[in-house]
């Protein structure tokens, strides 16, 4: 073979390389991470409603769901993740989707690395409504700091109503309120599913979860206020900033 086209092959071969480098850099466009209410009829909603999402470029965004019931925002900033002994589902960019009894799920930081996203769609919240709201509101900015240091924008959507029998309403609402505005003044989007959702339809024991149809007729109407703020967040979306390095000793 002689030099030129020697040359002439080694780049082919690098073009190909940057061109499949530039095609799998970004595996997801989206994360959405959630509780037990993810791993059903809601999540299957959200999910779905996450993929129809137009990029500028006209390609459907690229959606990794994660979900594991039990989770509190706490679990996903834990270095091993979220483990569940009640149901974890999962959902690659291609939309293939596994659901089983228990698991374990990447936490946040491994994820963020990972998929490299724009926006992070996240739906937590009914398993901190016991906890001190301080606390809860301090994961919860702990998290959307990650999510933001790593240049992707954050959208969180609230925890249902519950029944009375698992929380009084005034205390309830003071939670929810209080978690909302700390959630909003880190500069994360937040869908409240308060007015989405009626505890009259509750349906198990804890006081908790919505019979599936009740749980996707939620997931629609909470799809419907999240497009928008996705498409706003994809838009407002910022560069990583570039990690700095020491000036050069002279």
């Amino acid at each position: 073979m002689n030099l030129s086209r020697a040359l002439l092959t080694l780049g082919i071969c690098v073009i190909g390389f940057c061109s499949l480098v530039s095609k799998t850099a970004r595996a997801a466009d989206i994360i959405y991470i959630g509780d037990s209410h993810s791993t059903g009829g809601f999540g299957e909603v959200v999910d779905a409603g996450l993929r129809k999402i137009k990029l500028a470029s006209g390609q459907s965004a690229k959606v990794v769901s994660l979900a594991a019931c039990g989770s509190a925002t706490s679990d996903w900033l834990k270095s091993r993740g979220p483990v569940s002994r009640c149901g974890v589902r999962t959902c690659d960019a291609s939309g293939e989707c596994k659901l089983s009894r228990d698991g374990r799920v990447d936490p946040i930081m491994v994820l963020l690395g990972k998929e490299e996203p724009k926006v992070v769609v996240v739906a937590l919240g009914t398993n901190m409504l016991k906890a001190r709201v301080g606390d809860a509101i301090n994961d919860a900015k702990a998290m959307i700091e990650k999510i933001k240091d790593k240049g992707a924008e954050c959208v969180w959507v609230g925890p249902p109503q519950a029944a009375l029998s698992y929380m009084p309403e005034t205390r309830f609402k003071d939670f929810v309120e209080k978690f909302s505005l700390g959630i909003e003044e880190a500069g994360c989007r937040y869908v409240s599913s308060l007015d989405k959702t009626d505890r009259g339809n509750i349906n198990d024991p804890m006081g908790l979860h919505y019979a599936k149809k009740d749980a996707e007729r939620w997931g629609e109407k909470v799809t419907k206020e999240l497009g928008p703020l996705v498409d706003a967040a994809l838009t407002a979306v910022r560069p990583q900033a570039p990690a700095t390095s020491e000036a050069p000793v002279r």
